[in-house]
């Protein structure tokens, strides 16, 4: 019972002293970064999904031939 209380009182002092990620103070920085970011995952997306339409086509004409 004792090693309970002494773990919880360790983890909470651990979880006390450990600070939550702060905001960068440049926040049109890191919008600007972001919205590149999700333009490339748009990008990457649209990428994939023809990649994959043509495999799934060239599989077919494998496939019939």
């Amino acid at each position: 019972m004792i090693w309970l209380f002494l773990g919880l009182l360790l983890g909470y002092g651990m979880g006390a002293n450990r600070q939550a990620q702060r905001l960068p103070d440049d926040l049109e920085k890191c919008n600007v970064e972001r919205s590149q970011q999700e333009i490339d995952i748009a990008y990457y997306k649209k990428l994939t999904k023809d990649l994959v339409d043509d495999n799934t086509e060239l599989r077919r004409k494998i496939n019939d031939a």
